[in-house]
């Protein structure tokens, strides 16, 4: 029982870990496409870094530098706010920064972090540093507040003025000061890494987190990211190599649980009956430890990895 247990906690954990791979949140182009939640952010009251990839999808306000994709209140205090050129206000006072170019429908990887202990705050566009400031006596962030996605929240209100309409990818919120050497990491590694997901417990909410909120509201949708999926297409440099063969190949009943192949696609109807398929026959391990009497039935009954299981007969385990 506990073997089936858990493979079951095991499924489950790589069915929502991959769920989340290459998903992008894409906003509509009104002012009323975000997410409001009002998550805990107790762990960010004196370390925090807020990072993300960011496409900006329109030229849409008069002052584009004011299009918002991350928003934070406390009441009628704003903690953070960045848009979509990295304008950023923390504390209700704005960071001074060099503009970057405006781009649209392209890739930009944005980055805010502070500490209490530097009073200073960073802003990092494309992992270097344009923007900095000196945040005073600020006793640090206020953290029950609201958070917002995807349009300006201030004064207890969605500012319709400043709507971001655009894609939001791989956004975290960290219990820490991220270092620029890590920042630069963060960018250079690209849009497809998973170099954000390393820092442990300095991770307060993951991207699956922000995925899983509740609060979306008008055209928020989940995209894929076409990107990625055409990096892992490439990573076939068409080799003969034996170990690169058994890596890619999934044809076999047993082969979606092996190396980056499971890891980097998208949950498909193919997988997911796979994965019923697999359940149903760990049914059967109760009372079972892995041992060799098992490993014997399992290549017996279910054949190699790379070859398909016959499901002509059902097969029960011997006891």
């Amino acid at each position: 029982m506990k073997v089936f247990a858990l493979a079951i906690v095991v499924c489950l954990h790589l069915t929502t870990t991959h769920a989340a791979k290459y998903t992008a949140l894409q906003f509509g182009q009104n002012p009323k496409s975000y997410i409001k939640a009002v998550p805990d952010l107790s762990p960010m009251e004196k370390a925090f870094s807020v990072c993300s990839w960011v496409k900006r999808g329109s030229n849409h306000h008069s002052y584009p530098e004011s299009q918002y994709w991350f928003s934070y209140s406390f009441v009628d205090r704003g903690q953070i706010h960045i848009s979509g050129a990295a304008r950023t206000f923390l504390f209700d006072n704005p960071v001074s920064y060099s503009k970057p170019e405006l781009t649209i429908g392209i890739w930009n990887h944005i980055c805010v972090a502070w500490d209490y202990t530097s009073q200073r705050a960073r802003v990092f566009y494309n992992g270097e540093i344009i923007g900095t400031r000196s945040t005073g006596r600020t006793l640090g962030l206020d953290s029950n507040g609201t958070l917002a996605l995807g349009q300006l929240y201030q004064d207890g209100f969605m500012k319709d003025c400043c709507y971001f309409g655009g894609e939001l990818y791989d956004t975290n919120l960290y219990s820490t000061k991220l270092s620029a050497i890590e920042v630069k990491e963060m960018y250079t590694q690209g849009l497809c890494s998973n170099y954000s997901q390393t820092f442990g417990e300095n991770i307060h909410l993951r991207w699956k987190d922000i995925l899983a909120l509740e609060g979306r509201h008008g055209n928020v949708t989940n995209v894929q990211l076409q990107e990625c999926e055409s990096d892992d297409e490439d990573d076939d440099d068409g080799s003969d190599d034996e170990d690169d063969k058994d890596e890619n190949d999934d044809t076999g009943i047993w082969q979606f649980l092996r190396g980056k192949n499971f890891y980097n696609k998208v949950i498909t109807e193919e997988l997911l009956s796979k994965m019923t398929d697999c359940v149903k026959l760990l049914g059967e391990f109760k009372h079972h430890s892995i041992d060799d009497e098992l490993i014997g039935h399992l290549e017996k009954h279910h054949g190699d990895p790379g070859k398909t299981r016959d499901t002509s007969e059902p097969h029960q385990l011997e006891h």
